[in-house]
């Protein structure tokens, strides 16, 4: 295997194993989201997460349909899971903290 051969080759290791930390690493805070929802509602950007999310979806996209690299999109898809249960878990926030209160 040629030099540039072998450091495609170890770069798409340590990016699938960089992207399975990563996505391990949505654990404690999806835990800290659902905790506390108030100060995730304070704290979090909606915007942001939305477009860190459509981006996500984005290289998604590109590494399945274009690079066709299986084990990459497996990891890029785990990404997104975990930045689609953070959206989730931030509107759930917003809508405890931000409900309007009856009869007020």
């Amino acid at each position: 295997m040629e030099t540039s051969g072998l450091f495609a080759s170890a770069l798409s290791t340590a990016y699938v194993v960089t992207g399975i930390l990563f996505a391990v690493a949505y654990w404690p805070k999806l835990q800290c989201m659902l905790r506390e929802p108030e100060a995730t509602a304070l704290s979090h950007s909606l915007t942001s997460e939305l477009m860190w999310t459509a981006c996500r979806l984005v290289t998604l996209l590109y590494v399945a349909l274009v690079a066709q690299h299986s084990l990459i999109s497996m990891v890029v898809a785990l990404d997104l899971m975990g930045r689609l249960a953070c959206v989730s878990l931030l509107m759930r926030s917003r809508r405890l903290t931000f409900r309007p209160a009856f009869g007020r």
